[in-house]
């Protein structure tokens, strides 16, 4: 639409007001943009083109990837595997739900003599929209006239013996002009590898940590390391509690495609269907699934928080009877949500720092969940997926597939993915026994940009971080490291932003090594100070303005006191209000304990998080008081406490906050890293 031409009278005329001929002009021309307004939102347009769609194939042919298909441009390509492929496919996700009329298929010669037109709500769940048994290449059209968040191109028979190869996959349609077009967005994942346990017969109860909050919760789940089909049944998910037990009254059980249960081929994955079920900002969350026949699991050997294992199925049930623990998750790879106010999710992809392997157990101190915490705590509602591995390399394999082949599947396929971080796998590179000359690592990184850009990802570097004094330093990787933090700043790199964590985490007195304060040990790993550092150097700035009302913690830096503190410690009650998750408070191993902040002024609550270090409350009071003496009012409280990072809802007014612990949860006494209070 054309602007409206310039107003008739100059600035400052003299002239006050328009005559009744004049008004009806104006009139008679804003209805007229109105309707020319509506009929252009009623044009369909290449919704392909949309800055939020991607495209996603089951092969992609060297550099022959999905994106070239919905790129605009006729001398890119997509191509699928020619050597066994007749039910190669590739789909568009449109960045939401709109009305499909039609697709156009811009064939290179390897055309498809028979496919058909899908579409899908979910990217697991599929319907016909069109089918052809004669193909004939060229440009096909085909007309659709369907409600879709994906559309699929499905082959049936190629026409040729080299698969199937598009220019372009064009869908059109217009908005459904209800509800929000934003589709699901990553609040939790985890990067999938290889070998894991064989399970039969047994229940997988795992907990998982969201972002960002929202409704229509949906999970992924992974078999693409498995050796066979796997079924997976009962799935549930819920609100844990204390000892791998669920809260009852959240339990929502989860289909697939209307059915309880889903086999996943070999290499393959399913997503379920979304379910009514609110997810918290920045809470825990437990997912049940039974595994009813003996299958290998694909993994992810570091989930840093405890999960259960239990004979039979007992995913509905409120406590696992005969359970057993352990600190990986198997099949789980991802949570979605729906949140309107989220411009998206950015995608942690690295190797160990960002595994965060040095961390602080089940505290929820990696980089990646500290990042969240600083997003949430500015007002920008953006998923935080942490798809590092242990081990992992840009060049080389090692933990996991190295970083060039599962780019793909680790990052561009991740629900709402509009940023990545690519972090620390290098360092893996240049300690290996043959490290790779920079020039390797400039290409293979050269990959990674490229691929991102395609589908309209932006690329965040980060320097590497020290590690003088590890096994395998010599000055020549130092040099080499020294250099690609270097190349990194250059626009030959095609990095969109530098995180400097290098200078974030190096001793300024010894630039090759971290300073003392973040070294985890091994002069190799940062610690839970070291992992606030490598956050804090993210330019939050990065992730657009926000979006939702910052969080802002009352109780940092006022005065606190404790019933008690750990004998012939250091562990004060300001520990927990200092905003440092370094520090924290831990009381005398006896009940009750309290812990209490003066807000300085009545305050209305909402939230207040208690952050546990091992050493947590099983029962606790959530208590309010004018003066902090008498008149105690109970806004919230618990019998199941769990531990972890805890976000519990409050209402009520007061000046003085106080956690009362009624139970402990082990031996030990109270321990908070921090005590939030949120509110105005």
């Amino acid at each position: 639409m054309r602007p409206l031409p310039p107003h008739p009278l100059r600035a400052g005329s003299r002239r006050k007001g328009l005559t009744g001929v004049a008004v009806t002009f104006f009139l008679l021309l804003a209805m007229a943009l109105q309707t020319s307004a509506s009929h252009a939102a009623d044009t369909p347009v290449n919704l392909a083109r949309n800055p939020g769609a991607r495209a996603v194939a089951s092969y992609q042919d060297g550099s022959y990837v999905a994106a070239n298909a919905i790129d605009g441009n006729t001398a890119t390509r997509w191509s699928s595997d020619h050597s066994n492929d007749n039910n190669a496919w590739i789909y568009v996700d449109l960045g939401g739900e709109y009305a499909v009329s039609s697709t156009s298929l811009t064939w290179e010669a390897a055309y498809a003599g028979a496919y058909k037109i899908q579409v899908s709500d979910d990217s697991t769940h599929w319907t016909d929209a069109y089918s052809t048994t004669s193909g004939h290449g060229g440009t096909e059209t085909a007309t659709v006239n369907k409600n879709a968040h994906y559309v699929r191109m499905q082959g049936v028979t190629p026409a040729t013996q080299y698969g199937y190869s598009l220019w372009e996959f064009a869908v059109y349609g217009t908005s459904t002009g209800g509800g929000s077009s934003t589709g699901p967005v990553g609040t939790w994942g985890t990067a999938m590898q290889s070998a894991g346990s064989t399970f039969a017969q047994q229940t997988l109860r795992q907990v998982v940590h969201s972002t960002i909050g929202g409704t229509g919760a949906r999970i992924h789940l992974s078999n693409a390391f498995g050796n066979a089909p796997v079924t997976l049944s009962d799935v549930h998910l819920a609100m844990p509690v204390a000892n791998g037990g669920i809260d009852p009254a959240t339990d929502r059980a989860l289909t697939f495609g209307g059915a309880s249960s889903v086999t996943i081929p070999a290499g393959g994955s399913a997503v379920s269907d979304a379910a009514a079920f609110t997810v918290p900002a920045d809470a825990d969350l437990a997912v049940s699934l039974y595994v009813p026949q003996s299958a290998l699991s694909t993994w992810h050997q570091t989930a840093n928080v405890t999960n259960y294992v239990a004979p039979g199925d007992q995913s509905g049930a409120t406590a696992l009877s005969g359970a057993q623990t352990n600190t990986s998750t198997y099949f789980l790879a991802g949570l979605d949500v729906q949140n309107p106010a989220s411009p998206g999710a950015v995608v942690a992809f690295g190797a160990s720092i960002t595994d965060a392997i040095s961390s602080t157990f089940g505290a929820y101190h990696r980089w990646p969940d500290l990042l969240s915490d600083r997003l949430l705590d500015s007002g920008r509602a953006v998923g935080v997926i942490n798809e590092g591995i242990s081990g992992n390399g840009l060049v080389f394999d090692g933990g996991g597939q190295k970083a060039t082949t599962r780019f793909q599947r680790d990052v561009l396929d991740q629900p709402g993915v509009k940023w990545v971080i690519f972090g620390d796998d290098v360092v893996n590179d240049l300690l290996n026994p043959n490290p790779p000359s920079l020039a390797q690592i400039q290409s293979a990184l050269g990959q990674l940009v490229g691929a991102a850009h395609a589908q309209g990802v932006t690329f965040i570097c980060s320097t590497l971080t020290p590690f003088k004094g590890t096994n395998g330093w010599t000055q020549s990787r130092e040099d080499e490291r020294a250099a690609y933090n270097a190349y990194l700043r250059t626009p030959a790199s095609g990095c969109d932003a530098v995180n400097d964590v290098d200078a974030a985490t190096h001793d300024p007195a010894n630039p090759q090594a971290y300073l003392p304060a973040y070294d985890a040990g091994d002069h190799l790993h940062p610690n839970d100070a070291g992992m606030q550092a490598i956050a804090n150097a993210v330019q939050l700035s990065l992730f657009g303005a926000p979006t939702t009302a910052p969080r802002v913690n009352l109780a940092l830096g006022r005065p606190t006191q404790a019933s008690s503190v750990e004998a012939g410690s250091t562990l004060v009650a300001a520990n927990a209000t200092d905003g440092n998750r370094t520090t924290r408070w831990a009381s005398a191993a006896a009940d009750p304990q309290s812990l209490t902040v003066d807000l300085g002024q009545t305050r209305t609550l909402t939230q207040v998080e208690l952050d546990w270090e091992a050493a947590y409350a099983a029962a606790y009071q959530i208590q309010v008081s004018p003066d902090g003496v008498s008149q105690w009012q109970t806004v919230a409280s618990s019998t199941t406490g769990h531990g972890g990072d805890v976000w519990v809802p409050v209402s009520g007014t007061g000046r003085w906050v106080r956690l009362l612990g009624t139970t402990r949860g082990t031996p030990y006494g109270y321990s908070l890293w921090e005590f939030g209070v949120y509110g105005q």
